[in-house]
């Protein structure tokens, strides 16, 4: 139970760190959607230019990450779980997946560079090929560790969901 907690701490401390950056940018929010894999917050960034959703977007890994080491130097070894889930959490949120912080940035940043039809179909290729090393990972742990495959059956549902 107390992992359970933890891992609801370290995402409701992500969350803040989206809402704390786009309040600070007086950017709205649109929506919140709680679901079972976490929170999803649409932002209304259709005002703001591509750095400024950027920084919307990394702000949330960013409060992840303080506040993981946060804890750590605050805790000590006692904060080690925290700490663990929220660099995993941040690192997995990182990842340039469409619905991740990852995919959003890697979109800001195509961008600046690119038409939006290419920005798509950039960010839906690197979506699939993230979510195919992913799934291969998480495969190879699972069969080498003779682990239930039911957890890879919910994250290939939840990471298709991520990339339509």
């Amino acid at each position: 139970m107390r992992e359970l907690i933890l891992l609801l701490v370290a995402l409701i401390l992500h969350e803040c760190g989206h809402i704390l950056a786009a309040s600070i940018m007086s950017i709205p929010v649109r929506s919140v959607n709680i679901c079972a894999i976490g929170a999803a917050i649409t932002f209304d960034f259709s005002r703001v230019g591509y750095a400024k959703e950027a920084i919307v977007h990394f702000s949330g890994p960013l409060f992840g990450i303080v506040s993981g080491i946060g804890a750590h130097l605050a805790f000590g070894e006692s904060a080690n779980y925290f700490a663990g889930v929220s660099v995993v959490l941040t690192a997995l949120n990182l990842l340039p997946i469409r619905g991740f912080d990852g995919g959003g940035l890697l979109r800001c940043l195509l961008s600046l560079f690119f038409l939006p039809d290419t920005v798509w179909r950039i960010c839906r290729g690197m979506s699939v090929i993230s979510v195919l090393i992913l799934w291969s990972g998480i495969l190879w742990i699972e069969l080498r560790a003779g682990v239930n495959l039911g957890l890879l059956i919910f994250i290939i549902g939840i990471l298709l969901g991520k990339i339509n």
